[in-house]
């Protein structure tokens, strides 16, 4: 989510952590949670899409890859690419940028997020540092 990784906890039955622990990425493949930086306790991403947790001394289990846990904003769009979202027709990339951080982040500190307010950056404003401004602004206005 914006550029971050995060681990969230969930069983098998769907239940469990909807927000969770920000990861650091160390390499394509390899993620180390920030509370194990002292026991040096990371994960990588195997090239069958499993999830190996490994220590200094080696592997320590895999989790096999399941799709049906992986949340909502993981699944593809069915939208061609080059349509934009209704929602950020007509509106400036600092809006949108905006928007985007403020809905992102409330949603993360567990706040309830307005519908209209859920929507990716569309293309043209990708890359823009209008939008980087509005991503930054809105992202402090949620705190």
């Amino acid at each position: 989510m914006n550029s971050r990784v995060y681990e969230v906890l969930r069983c098998a039955d769907g239940s469990g952590g909807k927000n969770g622990t920000q990861v650091s990425q160390v390499s394509a493949n390899k993620f180390m949670s920030l509370h194990s930086v002292s026991n040096g306790d990371y994960y990588l991403i195997l090239s069958d899409g499993n999830l190996s947790r490994r220590d200094k001394d080696g592997e320590i289990d895999v989790e096999q890859r399941t799709k049906e846990l992986w949340p909502v904003t993981q699944s593809k769009s069915t939208k061609p690419k080059n349509v934009e979202d209704p929602k950020t027709v007509g509106l400036k990339c600092y809006d949108i940028g905006y928007r985007y951080a403020f809905a992102s982040t409330s949603s993360m500190k567990g706040k309830k997020v307005n519908p209209a307010e859920n929507f990716s950056v569309p293309e043209r404003c990708r890359n823009d540092s209008n939008t980087d401004k509005g991503i930054e602004d809105g992202a402090k206005a949620a705190f």
